[in-house]
């Protein structure tokens, strides 16, 4: 009995998801709807299926031990690890330099993104 009723119960969910979908998917399709809900709609759509921005990687080093355990040596290394990070960040990033002809655009055409043909 508990059986049929977990079946008849995963059923009705199922069904309404799927009517759910749809519902959300019309909404974001129809020009009309409001276009906060049809953001949050589409935002929606991506998390729900995967399609996410990964989350930033903790890239920051972390220190063995606190400042005040450190000895002479480890707080002179921590020092120039501290300078040579600060001599990197004031190098400019780029040098001004004119992009290598490989990779130059060597042509202007237009684009056409409304496709109706460029003379």
């Amino acid at each position: 009995m508990q059986a049929a009723i977990r079946a008849g119960v995963a059923q009705r969910i199922a069904q309404g998801a799927g009517l759910a979908w749809n519902v959300a998917q019309g909404l974001l399709a129809d020009a009309a709807t409001n276009p906060r809900l049809r953001w949050d709609i589409a935002k929606w759509t991506l998390e729900v299926t995967g399609h996410v921005a990964p989350k930033p990687k903790d890239d920051a080093p972390k220190e063995e031990k606190p400042l005040e355990t450190m000895t002479i040596s480890e707080l002179e290394a921590f020092i120039r690890r501290g300078e040579e990070a600060a001599r990197m960040a004031r190098q400019p990033i780029l040098d001004n330099e004119p992009i290598a002809p490989s990779v130059a655009p060597s042509n202007t055409q237009a684009i056409d993104i409304e496709g109706e043909g460029v003379p």
